[in-house]
């Protein structure tokens, strides 16, 4: 399930992302037994990638469901961001991008939530 989700997760920082990403995820959240919430939400910003909202808001609810949280989460705004955009609330997707903390640790700042709403901060600037 690691290795699908790894390569699910990794897709989303290629400009060019493959549809494949999305049955990466899947795969992962099936051999996970749904009950992984770093893997559901792999899959929730796959969703929200490919303007699949309902998909990508249902999942993200499962994923704060087993957190037992009421509020998102660091890497949940960036979710919620994509689905605004891509509903057209580019103000309300700001918001949500800049809520996505930037990991204390360099290491792991290449391949995070934090870099994606980065990346969707500066295009969403360029758009203005």
């Amino acid at each position: 399930a690691r290795l699908y989700n790894a390569v699910a997760w990794m897709d989303l920082f290629n400009p060019e992302i493959d549809k494949s990403a999305l049955e990466y995820a899947r795969q992962a959240v099936t051999l996970s037994n749904n009950n992984n919430g770093a893997i559901l939400h792999t899959l929730a910003a796959l969703y929200a990638e490919f303007g699949r909202c309902e998909e990508a808001r249902n999942t993200l609810d499962r994923v704060m469901a087993l957190s037992g949280s009421t509020e998102p989460n660091t890497d949940d705004w960036y979710v919620l961001g994509r689905i605004a955009e891509e509903y057209g609330m580019t103000n309300t997707a700001i918001i949500y991008y800049n809520k996505v903390e930037k990991p204390e640790s360099s290491a792991g700042r290449y391949d995070s939530s934090y870099t994606l709403a980065e990346r969707r901060l500066i295009s969403l600037k360029k758009l203005q």
